[in-house]
């Protein structure tokens, strides 16, 4: 079966739309997610829908949906429980996994506090999310260093080395 996955992406922060358009934006999350799929053996046609914003509206979404009252730099909200992707078998049409809502604010001050390029940061963010719309978490240490290790795997298949050095 052939994945005609896709990514959906909307911006509401001009500092995104400098640099891309959601089109572009489109276009850069996707080999990231092919990579993703390849990696996780998934055939399944997915869809992912991506908000690319700032702190202020990262902040207000992090205070409605987790009791946190502060910006983060991303935000996953899976559409499918971990059961209900395991017993994904052949689809008519793309499963939407979920949303990730993206702050540049976070990622641009991280990115420079971490001397990290920005674009390899936001990818592994980008991993990171994804991997929780898929059900991977990292609540105790076994799956935490489960989802870091596949994270390093996926980066490094994309030229980008290892974040947590």
């Amino acid at each position: 079966m052939q994945n005609t996955s896709n990514i959906i992406v909307q911006t509401d922060d001009s500092l995104w739309n400098s640099w891309h358009s959601e089109e572009e934006w489109s276009q850069f999350f996707m080999p990231i997610l092919q990579s993703i799929f390849s990696t996780l053996n998934i055939h399944e046609s997915m869809e992912v829908s991506v908000l690319l914003t700032n702190d202020a509206s990262v902040q207000e979404l992090n205070k409605n949906f987790r009791g946190k009252d502060k910006a983060t730099n991303v935000l996953s909200f899976p559409q499918l429980s971990h059961n209900d992707i395991a017993n994904i078998n052949v689809l008519t049409q793309p499963i939407l996994l979920g949303d990730i809502v993206m702050s540049f604010d976070t990622i641009q001050k991280e990115s420079v506090d971490q001397n990290k390029l920005f674009m390899n940061h936001l990818t592994h963010l980008f991993i990171h999310s994804l991997l929780h719309l898929l059900g991977y978490d990292h609540i105790d240490d076994d799956e935490a260093n489960a989802m870091e290790k596949l994270e390093i795997h996926i980066l490094s298949n994309l030229h980008i080395s290892n974040p947590y050095h």
